[in-house]
């Protein structure tokens, strides 16, 4: 008995390890991919993103000191103007001037970013199509797969930022921990009870949220179909809509299945800020016995203004980061299924990847395609089609469409295919194509 649940414990163990493993290397492909197209602004951005909260930290030691050095001062008579004050006053004021100077250029890289976020996008999408092999393409799975990435494609770089986010604020939170047991460990304790609680109501409430709409690709797919032909300007398109009156009809069916997920949102963001509102109302107890301890601790002379004044503020920024770090992890965890995607499209193999002969053609160093239109025609007097024995099955069919067919077609020639549904016409053009 005991060992049938060792076995099954070492055995569950192994699929969580082996699923972590799978999505942190789905994240290190994301985060490649991103950072190969954005390069050094990428590293700029997130430098000056965590330059912001670090020069807060620094300005409130500084802050601190200041005042506890400020307040001997006026205690003993002597005069506020010492070398020591006017030294913390001038580096509060050059940690103030990093911290703005940091928020601009956050802001600046921001835009940039957000600026080539199309291009991004074609980058690493447009790019992935154009070297796709089009016979996939009739698979509908891989159809569905391409659809959903395509139409997910923006959620990649939100997904990048809610990652590095996530990962930055969760380091200068646990920083912040390790400050404020330094000065108190109950304190821990009470960040510990708030976070508890936000990150309860982030993953339960907040990841219900985005997978509502956002995760819920099949179904936006499904959306698009409906609302895209209503917006098409083209000509012909319009016409054909119009004669069949489908317009009110498409719109109708676009409205309903957003009201659908409208109304879904609605009802979990009711729960979720009838939660929320507990755990505010929690929090301000938890900031009460805060301020209760600290304001005592003063009074024993056992903490100084100054010192109040930094683990006041300490406390403060570690309940703010702890509201980013939830919402980012909650994003996160609801978007695995697009991760899951968009790793499956990016590494799915490309064109030349199904033939032999292109794998043959490879490794003697060989181009798959001509360097030039003209180079099929060298030393060619007239073109003919030719097909020799063809033995042809769709992959993962059993059946054999074409079975030993040959023919031979001259230049200049007239040909017609003629047959019955499923006699191999089109097979012979998608052959004819290279699709196969």
């Amino acid at each position: 008995m005991q060992e049938k649940f060792i076995k099954n414990l070492v055995s569950t163990l192994k699929r969580k390890i082996t699923s972590i493993v799978h999505v942190l290397k789905i994240w290190h492909v994301l985060l490649k991919t991103w950072v190969g197209f954005y390069g050094k602004d990428v590293i700029l951005y997130y430098l000056a993103e965590t330059l912001i909260p670090i020069s807060g930290l620094i300005s409130l030691f500084i802050g601190g000191s200041f005042i506890d050095i400020a307040v001997n001062s006026i205690k003993t008579g002597q005069s506020i103007l010492s070398p020591k004050l006017i030294s913390l006053f001038a580096a509060q004021i050059l940690v103030w001037v990093l911290g703005v100077l940091s928020y601009t250029v956050g802001e600046y890289y921001n835009r940039k970013i957000s600026a080539y976020r199309e291009a991004f996008h074609d980058y690493w999408l447009g790019s992935k199509m154009a070297k796709l092999p089009p016979a996939i393409f009739e698979d509908p799975k891989l159809a569905q797969l391409s659809s959903r990435v395509n139409s997910n494609a923006w959620q990649i770089s939100a997904l990048t930022y809610n990652l590095v986010f996530g990962t930055v604020y969760s380091i200068l939170l646990l920083a912040y921990v390790v400050i404020l047991a330094h000065f108190n460990k109950s304190f821990v304790v009470a960040i510990l009870a708030i976070a508890l609680i936000k990150l309860v109501a982030n993953i339960k409430y907040g990841a219900e949220h985005w997978n509502i709409w956002d995760s819920n690709s099949d179904a936006k797919v499904k959306y698009w179909s409906y609302a895209y032909p209503v917006y098409n300007e083209e000509p012909q398109q319009r016409l054909f809509l119009r004669v069949l009156n489908l317009n009110n009809w498409l719109i109708n069916r676009a409205i309903e299945l957003t009201s659908r997920f409208a109304k879904k949102q609605v009802d979990n963001e009711r729960k979720r800020y009838t939660f929320l509102t507990i755990t505010e109302l929690l929090g301000l107890a938890v900031w009460a016995w805060v301020l209760y301890v600290l304001l005592n601790n003063i009074a024993a002379g056992v903490l100084t203004v100054g010192a109040f004044y930094v683990v006041y503020g300490i406390f403060k920024m570690a309940d703010s980061y702890t509201d980013i770090v939830f919402k980012d992890i909650s994003a996160v965890l609801s978007d695995i299924k697009l991760h899951k995607d968009f790793y499956k499209f990016i590494k799915f193999p490309e064109e030349g990847a199904y033939s032999k002969t292109s794998e043959n053609r490879k490794s003697k160093g060989e181009s798959n395609r001509p360097s030039k239109v003209k180079d099929v025609f060298k030393n060619t007097k007239a073109l003919q089609i030719e097909f020799k024995n063809v033995w042809f099955k769709y992959p993962k069919s059993k059946n054999w469409v074409l079975k030993g067919v040959s023919f031979k077609i001259n230049a200049g020639e007239n040909f017609a295919l003629v047959g019955k549904n499923g006699a191999g016409k089109t097979t012979i053009v998608k052959l004819l194509m290279g699709m196969y």
